[in-house]
């Protein structure tokens, strides 16, 4: 009996593990063998080209103020035209207090700077005084004719600096509240036309323009550093006489006082930047076809071109007649340490704006922000790990390449711009967003594997699958 117990059992056995492999593949025992579900992923290699900008749309937002050379990148020179807005409705001591003007001094403040920090910089400072005026509601491009705001001819006053200011003690440079400034005590001549001016002026912005249409600062000597100005100020001191009784006795007492002409958001400032080695540096790159190159302020940008026929052509052919399911897709850029030659390297951009070329001479005009679901532009951030910008392309290409596939569109590739910005964000508990984005204007330059590039070119991984 236990002999036939146990060949039962085994008997037994066999049948239920025959029941469960019959049951795994019941499905795609029924299921017609077109209906199997695959997932590719796919590698395209993007061409791309360098993009040299003659200008940039001036936001308002940095200033830049100096020069600086680098031996691969060449020179970039930054000078600032700045409108300074009055007191409104400021009125003088009365004439018989004898006011009396004492000085006119600038303030130039700067948080940050790039270059050496003991290299002198001598500045200059003179009157906007040519045929043209810098209006508010106007656009001005960062190649704007400085001959057309001032003649040049007679300075309001020069100085020569460095970045550090060794005559403030170190515990105060090293304070988190200190700010380096740039004080220059300008002509009398000009402190004495801004004291005359009638009380006028000072009903609004416009009529104070008109009498002094504002600053031209430049950098006369000096090719090692580039400021990143914060704030600029004019201040007009003067003094006057002030009688009282005490006592029954007549006392008389100078007051000193002083007024402020900011250079604020009521009134323009713009930037004028120039490239002298310009076409020396397009002819240096020609040549390297496995590299692009991005570089600020107005310089250089990358192109890079998105083959959505290409694409959308080799899934359709993969998918077989299947309906199409985009899950995902990268695109990375390589950087590469090159014209690394100086001692004082290129910073790196933090962020970069990836945006279509077609809508990228307003995107910033129109104060555009990328969104989550973005088929215009798409921001990528440094990895420093990896050394290269990351950009999540999946909602960007389900729109272009799935309405190419499904002939809703007739785009055949998208030519994209990569911009460097500087993104500013806004916190809500744990999350950020971003609130703003502006082209970036401080001193910034990276290398990029190029299409060409012969071991790692720019590609496209997208991960999809047909059902």
């Amino acid at each position: 009996m236990k002999k036939l117990y146990f060949l039962f059992c085994i008997i037994c056995s066999f049948c239920l593990v025959a029941c469960e492999e019959n049951n795994e593949n019941l499905g795609n025992a029924v299921k017609p063998e077109g209906d199997e579900i695959f997932v590719s992923v796919d590698t395209f290699f993007l061409p791309s080209s360098n993009q040299f900008i003659n200008s940039v749309y001036l936001q308002n937002d940095t200033l830049l103020l100096g020069e600086v050379y680098h031996p691969f990148y060449g020179t970039t020179k930054a000078d600032i035209l700045a409108q300074v807005a009055p007191p409104l409705n400021y009125t003088y001591p009365p004439t018989e207090q004898n006011p009396v003007v004492d000085s006119l001094l600038l303030f130039i403040y700067y948080k940050s700077w790039y270059g050496a920090s003991n290299s002198p910089i001598e500045i200059s400072i003179y009157e906007l005084n040519g045929d043209e005026t810098i209006t508010y509601s106007s656009e001005y491009y960062s190649d704007i004719n400085v001959g057309d705001y001032s003649k040049k001819d007679i300075p309001m006053g020069k100085t020569i600096m460095t970045s550090i200011d060794k005559s403030v003690a170190d515990s105060i440079r090293n304070d988190s509240s200190y700010t380096p400034v740039i004080r220059y005590k300008l002509e009398d001549s000009y402190a004495q036309k801004l004291f005359e001016l009638p009380e006028s002026v000072y009903k609004n912005e416009e009529d104070f323009l008109k009498e002094f249409k504002g600053l031209y600062i430049t950098s006369t000597f000096g090719s090692s550093t580039m400021l990143n100005i914060s704030k600029i100020d004019l201040r007009l001191f003067y003094h006057y006489t002030r009688r009282y009784e005490i006592d029954g006795k007549e006392v008389e007492d100078v007051v000193s006082s002083w007024i402020n002409f900011p250079a604020n958001k009521d009134v323009r400032q713009l930037n004028s930047i120039t490239h002298p080695q310009k076409e020396d540096f397009k002819t240096k790159i020609e040549t390297i076809d496995s590299l692009n190159f991005v570089a600020t302020p107005a310089s250089i940008y990358t192109k890079v071109n998105i083959p959505i026929k290409t694409i959308g052509n080799q899934i359709i052919q993969k998918l077989n007649g299947k309906t199409l399911s985009l899950n995902r897709a990268a695109l990375n850029l390589e950087t590469v340490n090159f014209g690394e030659t100086s001692d004082i390297q290129m910073p790196i951009p933090s962020a970069m704006l990836l945006v279509r070329e077609d809508f990228a001479e307003n995107y910033f005009k129109e104060n555009n922000l990328p969104l989550t679901n973005d088929t215009v532009a798409i921001i990528g951030y440094y990895n420093s790990s990896t050394e290269e910008y990351d950009f999540d392309l999946s909602y960007f290409t389900k729109k272009y390449i799935k309405d190419y596939i499904e002939q809703k569109n007739t785009i055949d590739e998208l030519n994209m711009l990569l911009i460097p910005v500087d993104v500013k964000l806004s916190y809500i508990d744990d999350s950020s967003y971003i609130t703003g984005i502006n082209s970036l204007f401080k001193i910034s330059g990276v290398a990029i594997r190029s299409g060409q590039h012969p071991t790692s070119p720019i590609k496209l991984k997208i991960t999809y699958s047909g059902f």
